[in-house]
């Protein structure tokens, strides 16, 4: 991927993974939020 990133392109790049972040080092202000898992995934356990 770090080398997709120095390729200069014209196009725009995309990245895709096969699931969202942990919510470790989450935003304060969206830590009630009722859509949460769909920017997190809870893998403390």
């Amino acid at each position: 991927m770090e080398e997709a990133f120095r390729t200069k392109t014209s196009n725009p790049t995309i990245v895709v993974t096969q699931h969202p972040p942990t919510f470790i080092n989450y935003p304060d202000k969206y830590a009630d939020s009722d859509i949460n898992e769909a920017f997190g995934t809870e893998m403390s356990n």
